[in-house]
């Protein structure tokens, strides 16, 4: 069951709705994912088909191959994992401009209740926008972000320091908040949509279903993936990065390399670019093939910590508070701490694309830097 912190509920059931749809914007993975669990526990409380749809866009601001091969990756990874179960896949790409609106107009218009990720900027808030302003159906909104709940805390924090006496004084609530590490053993016996009315909403939009040809020749990279994206307007000068590839398979590889090798040298390493120090798991985490709830139950799993181990007083200290070793606690701050600091921020702060939504600190300190002198200028690449 869902913590009720990490859900809105938005407009009313569709009592002739004819499947629950989840449209996976954000959380892009099957395992430790708080929205698909709850899709699921709808679909069984109303005996209903659940389909997932998970579409990336041509519209937003950085569409590009890259971008596009590293979602499209983690798409062939969710297919496979998804066709063993009694769930109903679906990955979509745009093919035109505002096409993907109509779609999921469609796929609202017949569901019984959609569910959709939360997520508080960018382009996928305004995928949750679109969906409010049509609500034929109920929309449920959940947050599969952070440790903490973004919503639940009541308010912004403009310093870490803040957010860990928080944390502190709140971890016995957050450990109650982990999603289930395998959802769609729950989903076998759900029933099953009918590929009759999937193509029967496609046509009806006017919208192509994306062959798995396109999704794996995307996926190949190289002259194979460029031929294939080249059909798409997208920005074609931002290459795929071919050593990073997308997808739950590939996070859960790079995470549990730097957790058996790097981790207990995180401390003293991760400042400094040449030691590869750092986690090197952060375009999957931003893309949501792997979640932070995953990764911290391996971290307290391996090194045997409950909540009963954490040391008083709650001082937001950075470090010394987990009852854990220094480079165990130095990444749960990174982890922790600074990732959800960002989600709350912009979930609770409703202009913060704008300089004028900066904590002072953060201005004063701009501006003292304003003018240093950069001895080396980076190109985007």
């Amino acid at each position: 069951m869902i913590a009720s912190t990490r859900i809105q509920i938005h407009g009313a059931t569709n009592p002739s709705g004819e499947y629950i749809v989840y449209w996976m914007t954000a959380a892009r993975r099957p395992h430790w994912n708080h929205a698909l669990e709850h899709s699921i526990e709808l679909a069984k409380d109303h005996n209903l088909p659940l389909v997932v749809i998970e579409s990336l866009a041509l519209q937003h601001k950085w569409a590009n191959d890259r971008i596009s091969t590293f979602v499209l990756q983690g798409m062939l990874d969710n297919r496979d994992t998804f066709d063993r179960t009694g769930v109903t896949y679906i990955p979509y790409i745009e093919t035109k401009r505002k096409e993907a609106s109509g779609l999921l107009k469609a796929w609202l218009q017949r569901a019984k209740i959609c569910v959709i990720d939360d997520y508080p900027t960018y382009y996928p808030k305004h995928v949750l926008n679109t969906a409010l302003k049509v609500k034929p159906c109920e929309i449920r909104v959940v947050d599969s972000n952070g440790f903490m709940a973004m919503r639940a805390q009541g308010r912004a924090f403009s310093t870490a320091y803040s957010l860990r006496r928080h944390l502190h004084k709140t971890i016995r609530e957050h450990m109650h908040d982990f999603p289930s590490a395998r959802p769609l053993e729950e989903a076998a016996d759900l029933p099953q949509l009918s590929d009759h009315i999937v193509s029967e909403i496609f046509d009806q939009s006017e919208t192509p279903q994306t062959p798995y040809e396109f999704l794996w020749r995307v996926s190949e990279g190289g002259d194979v993936g460029r031929k294939a994206l080249s059909t798409l307007s997208i920005d074609h000068n931002v290459s795929p990065v071919l050593s990073k590839k997308g997808g739950w398979v590939e996070a859960r590889r790079r995470w549990r390399e730097f957790f058996n090798e790097r981790l207990e040298d995180y401390h003293e390493k991760r400042n400094y670019p040449n030691e590869k120090g750092a986690s090197g798991i952060s375009p999957w985490l931003h893309f949501g093939h792997i979640s932070v709830h995953q990764i911290l139950h391996e971290v307290f799993t391996q090194n045997r910590w409950d909540v009963s181990l954490v040391n008083l007083p709650n001082d937001g200290r950075r470090r010394g508070w987990w009852g854990l070793s220094e480079p165990v606690e130095a990444f749960l701050d990174q982890i922790i701490t600074w990732r959800d600091i960002g989600f709350i921020h912009c979930a609770m702060v409703e202009d913060h694309m704008e300089y004028s939504s900066l904590p002072e600190w953060a201005k004063i300190t701009l501006a003292e830097h304003a003018n240093d002198q950069r001895p080396y200028t980076y190109t985007l690449e």
